[in-house]
């Protein structure tokens, strides 16, 4: 078939993913979104099609690409984190394909390289997947490389905004490196949709209701010491301008305590997950939970305190 001008995971480096592969993951990417409009307002018929298109898509796609050992046949990165974001994987075999995918990257990189192989297509849902299925860590490292290809190596190049080539210009070349061309953007979405994962990631600011109503506040420094190559990440600063207004989450680590300002805008609540070692070692304002207005402890979950609060400025500290 001829696809005409044939991008698909363009600017990827190793195995190329075959466009009838993504076409499958966007198909019912698609369809899963359909299903939940329809539903969300009450077409229920259209729904129930939307429904069965998914399960469908998703049947054919395991019987076609994904082994019993929950490996994929299409041997990419961008395979593994496609088919994960999206939701195509069984959830037996999930960890297993998560855990193929970190193993990829690791085995790909080297001194001078990062081990990301990725194009457009793959680098989006990269982090977050890693993220997602217990690899946090390595999607903090990747972020955190100065080796091409990288974020942080086209920092070193001199960018200040991000590219659509990794090496679109090289201090060693100039604008004549080997991935130069005509069509050569300086200031690209593509690869800067890892922005994405820094806000939901790494200052935790999301929401489970429509428009922001509930605010979900979950920022998830890395596991100290876990980047074999510099520093972790200790610190963030972040805000998002709702349209309920500006949400913001601001954490540090020091000293073994994780400290959140946070505010949440009017008129809303929150959820709030803080690394603490139990519910005694949180404060607010230096007050113990139990005392702080506005602050309703929930429950210890895996090293997390969740924390229920209303509208306003806090400030938390908590013992990691």
């Amino acid at each position: 078939m001829n696809h005409g001008n044939d991008w698909g995971d363009w600017l990827s480096f190793g195995g190329k993913t075959p466009l009838e592969y993504i076409d499958t993951a966007y198909f019912y990417l698609a369809s899963k979104l359909m299903t939940q409009m329809a539903q969300a307002i009450g077409k229920d018929q259209e729904a129930a099609t939307y429904l069965g298109w998914q399960e469908n898509i998703r049947s054919a796609f395991n019987r076609k690409y994904v082994k019993a050992d929950g490996s994929i046949s299409i041997d990419t990165q961008t395979a593994y984190a496609l088919a994960l974001f999206v939701g195509l994987i069984s959830e037996q075999q999930q960890a297993r394909a998560a855990d193929i995918l970190a193993e990829k990257i690791r085995s790909a990189g080297t001194a001078e390289n990062s081990g990301i192989s990725t194009g457009f297509i793959g680098t989006r849902p990269l982090l977050p997947v890693l993220s997602a299925t217990g690899h946090h860590d390595l999607a903090g490292q990747l972020l955190q490389s100065r080796k091409f290809p990288s974020w942080g190596y086209e920092v070193e190049q001199g960018a200040t905004t991000i590219w659509e080539r990794w090496n679109s210009y090289t201090k060693k070349s100039g604008f004549g490196g080997e991935q130069n061309a005509s069509m050569n953007s300086f200031a690209h979405y593509a690869f800067g949709a890892v922005g994405e994962w820094m806000f939901f990631q790494l200052a935790g600011i999301d929401s489970d209701t429509p428009g922001y109503k509930h605010i979900v506040l979950r920022p998830t420094p890395q596991t100290p010491g876990s980047n074999p190559e510099r520093p972790t990440i200790n610190w963030v600063k972040a805000h998002y301008d709702s349209i309920q207004g500006r949400i913001v989450s601001q954490w540090k680590i020091v000293d073994g305590v994780f400290e959140l300002e946070a505010t949440i805008p009017p008129n809303t609540t929150a959820t709030v997950y803080l690394p603490a070692a139990n519910e005694e070692a949180i404060r607010e304002g230096g007050k113990a939970v139990g005392a702080a207005k506005g602050v309703e402890f929930l429950l210890m979950e895996n090293g997390t305190a969740v924390l229920r609060v209303a509208s306003g400025k806090y400030r938390f500290t908590a013992r990691m």
